[in-house]
């Protein structure tokens, strides 16, 4: 087996063309120029079976490595005989399913023939030394490893309500050109199957795409400022920020708040469209999955959005009615306009007016009674799925008397604990700055509180991580929004060091950036400011 000299190394595009491959990564200049999906060059050395004794072997030798080489274009999606589930189980299942059959190819993968001169064993040895030289990220198509990122993530806690439109991706790619969605899908495919198979060439590839993501985005920004697009904002063009904010939280290596201007990018896009055209379809998926990822911005940067005002909150529901999720969403969105209210009357101390100090009480006391509400109806409508009947210290709705009582309740369901941990912290950041704003209040009992629902945040991560329901989608990216605010906010240290200990894990371990507060600068675009 031996290198042969001018054999191109041309992605298969060209080859197939038979003119001159540029070789650049991830997509060579000629298939930018006719606009095709480059299966890119080829990596590394290339052998091939060599034979002196007549033509005929040589052909047939040469026929084997074409056999291989088509594999890896968007046709075949993998090259046998080399064990994907031997990278992550995962990413080797690529067998067709209801969710993925717009992706796969309709046609068989042509059957592997060995060359009449070598033995079946001396053929493997040879399959695995051509494939060796290969990334093991080539192996599986793009379009294939789009389809398993997006069944990975639909498998997730929550996905029929907040994932609904993942599925409806390959739809709107094979109908129209959308670039930013394209190379964003690419790269946080790459991203996920990189961090699960710790596959560094996987990761380097996705960084390139998504380079070419935000590119492909400022160029989309662009033409919507100036009106340039006759089509307007369309789901594309929202899901493509999405995607890149998903992106970001996978990698902790990059900047700490992109994750966050992206979605601010989304969330401006979706306001421009107006709350009418949120009522229906992908579009009202995109919209429950979007204002919930930017409850954790706002409470955050402690800026109130567009999507906490009484027209966001009601119009887009005018055709769907809510959910007992749904509900406390509404509620969530209203507490960071509060924080930043309570924040502004906690900073001038002494100096603050009466009137601001009782505004800002007011409005932390109508959240509290809100989430308080919630919760008994949650918990009677959980009750009565059971058959069960509420008890009464449920129909009280006596926050101080039932906290211990809350604490100690189970779930049957990894989003029933997700739930129940966005419900807690909201009663924490409520508590909280309830403390900060009125030193006439029993802050004993308060920070007691504050202490009883933050162990049950812990409870409820515990549970969410022994039930290993994330495994395969990256990790609980949700949950470092109510784990933050228990290490920031329990006066209990070893809440606060347990909460820590967890996303230190996650970030060690899986890759996810869980620092919500931007701390590094940033060299990604401010596409926020951009479309402002």
């Amino acid at each position: 087996m031996a290198r042969v000299g001018g054999r191109s190394r041309g992605c298969a595009n060209c080859r197939q063309k038979r003119i001159k491959c540029s070789e650049e990564l991830p997509s060579c200049s000629q298939c930018v120029k006719c606009g095709k999906i480059c299966p890119g060059a080829v990596q590394g050395n290339i052998f091939i079976m060599s034979s002196f004794k007549d033509n005929a072997r040589r052909k047939k030798s040469r026929g084997v490595s074409e056999t291989v080489s088509k594999s890896q274009d968007s046709g075949t999606g993998i090259i046998v005989p080399l064990a994907i589930e031997s990278l992550h189980p995962s990413f080797g299942k690529l067998q067709a399913t209801p969710l993925n059959q717009l992706l796969l190819p309709t046609r068989r993968a042509p059957r592997r023939t060995s060359p009449s001169h070598a033995t079946p064993s001396s053929y493997d040895k040879y399959i695995l030394q051509l494939l060796s030289s290969q990334p093991c990220y080539v192996l599986l198509d793009r379009q294939r490893m789009s389809g398993r990122f997006i069944e990975c993530l639909t498998k997730t806690p929550g996905a029929p309500m907040l994932k609904a439109w993942l599925p409806q991706l390959p739809g709107i790619l094979s109908k129209r050109s959308a670039p930013t969605l394209t190379f964003a899908l690419r790269a946080v495919s790459l991203a996920l199957f990189g961090s699960l198979a710790n596959d560094k060439g996987a990761q380097l590839e996705g960084i390139r795409w998504y380079e070419r993501g935000l590119q492909s985005q400022q160029k989309d920004l662009i033409l919507l400022t100036n009106g340039a697009l006759a089509s307007g904002v369309t789901d594309e063009a929202i899901c493509g920020p999405i995607l890149l904010a998903f992106y970001e939280m996978t990698n902790c290596n990059t900047s700490t708040d992109a994750w966050m201007r992206h979605l601010c990018a989304a969330s401006k896009l979706m306001e421009m469209r107006g709350p009418e055209a949120c009522s229906s379809g992908f579009a009202h998926a995109l919209f429950r999955a979007l204002r919930l990822a930017m409850i954790y911005v706002t409470t955050d940067q402690r800026k109130p959005s567009f999507l906490a005002t009484d027209l966001w909150r009601s119009v887009p529901f005018c055709e769907t009615e809510k959910s007992s999720f749904d509900k406390l969403v509404d509620i969530l969105t209203v507490i960071p306009l509060a924080l930043s209210v309570s924040d502004a009357v906690a900073a001038l101390g002494d100096d603050s007016t009466p009137q601001a100090r009782d505004e800002a009480a007011t409005k932390l006391l109508e959240i509290r009674r809100g989430l308080e509400k919630w919760w008994t109806e949650y918990t009677c409508e959980l009750m009565q799925e059971d058959g069960l009947n509420s008890p009464s210290y449920m129909q009280a709705g006596d926050a101080h008397l039932t906290t211990s009582l809350r604490v100690t309740a189970l779930y049957d369901d990894p989003f029933e604990a997700e739930c129940r941990a966005l419900y807690d912290t909201g009663i924490i950041l409520v508590s909280h700055a309830q403390i900060l704003i009125s030193p006439l209040l029993d802050s004993t009992t308060l920070r007691e509180e504050i202490v009883a629902h933050g162990s049950s945040i812990l409870l409820a991560v515990n549970y969410i991580e022994r039930q290993e329901v994330w495994k395969d989608a990256g990790g609980p990216f949700r949950l470092t929004y109510p784990l933050k605010v228990v290490r920031d906010t329990s006066p209990n240290l070893q809440q606060s060091q347990d909460a820590d200990a967890f996303m230190a894990h996650w970030r060690k371990h899986r890759g996810i950036n869980t620092d919500l507060t931007g701390s590094k600068s940033s060299s990604i675009i401010n596409v926020t400011t951009t479309i402002g």
